[in-house]
């Protein structure tokens, strides 16, 4: 029996290696190729490319088509000059690659097809399973192991109660802190009270002037006498050891004085006129 296995699996072996080939690729011939370029191969054979040539390093990596390099294809990474990769095909198509080291694939040029045509390899047979092992010969009966005693019953331990807690007294409150007396609150200063301001002149009628806060006639008013507050004063004129008071006016915005001198002989009297605030000199009428 054994020596029909090992016979099976030695055929299995050589069917596989007969099936299966070995193409050898150089990277690097003349500067920027692969020689050969395009191979064809059958489903489960080897491509094994050799960097030569001093254009080193190179790499052997799948693409979509062009210089499309593909994420999850095969890929050797950098390889130096004698360095070698191997990818087995184990699915039928059209394989393109290229060397991704910058301005190799494009524009110099390098890359490469393989296409793989055919079916996988059939699977090596399977080696017929080994006959059963006779079963062992019945060994006289043992007798039981004897039982061993039961141990004896745990004594069951007297639970004892709890002591009681000793009772604490509770924590006499803490007596509550006086309150501080609020400060008293200062008094507030008294309003200053301003007289109100005099109000605005009101506009005067023509010929009048604000004096004051008054409308006057700077022509005729005694106390505002051709100007705001020239006023017109009283004066006395003394004559003969007599002194006699002077009526007084505003005429044309000047003070005008006048006063009487007294009858001589039983004729009637004189009146004596003076203007702008003289002395008593006069002229008589």
């Amino acid at each position: 029996m054994l020596r029909s296995l090992l016979l099976l699996l030695a055929l299995s072996t050589l069917t596989n290696f007969a099936l299966s080939a070995t193409v050898n690729v150089q990277a690097g011939t003349g500067g920027f190729s692969y020689s050969p370029d395009t191979v064809s191969i059958a489903v489960g054979d080897t491509v094994v490319w050799t960097v030569v040539g001093p254009s080193a390093p190179h790499t052997v990596t799948q693409t979509s088509g062009g210089c499309n390099f593909m994420s999850g294809g095969f890929d050797s990474g950098m390889l130096p000059a004698g360095g070698t990769f191997s990818h087995t095909f184990s699915a039928a198509g059209t394989f393109t690659y290229g060397c991704a080291v910058p301005g190799h694939c494009a524009p110099l040029g390098m890359r490469g097809t393989v296409t793989v045509t055919g079916a996988a390899p059939p699977p090596p047979p399977t080696p017929p399973s080994a006959a059963p092992a006779p079963p062992a010969s019945s060994a006289a009966p043992q007798p039981p192991p004897a039982s061993a005693a039961p141990p004896p019953p745990a004594s069951t331990p007297q639970v004892q109660p709890p002591a009681p807690a000793p009772a604490t007294a509770p924590a006499p409150a803490p007596a509550p802190a006086p309150a501080p007396a609020p400060a008293p609150a200062p008094a507030p200063a008294p309003a200053t009270v301003r007289p109100p301001a005099p109000p605005p002149p009101a506009a005067c009628a023509t010929g009048l002037t604000a004096c004051s806060g008054l409308c006057v006639n700077l022509k005729t008013d005694v106390n505002n006498c051709g100007a705001c507050g020239a006023r017109c004063s009283a004066k006395v004129v003394i004559e003969s050891g007599t002194s006699r008071p002077a009526s007084r006016s505003c005429q044309k915005g000047l003070c005008v004085y006048c006063f009487t001198k007294p009858a001589v002989g039983g004729s009637g009297g004189q009146t004596m006129t003076s203007a702008g605030g003289g002395g008593a000199a006069g002229m008589y009428h």
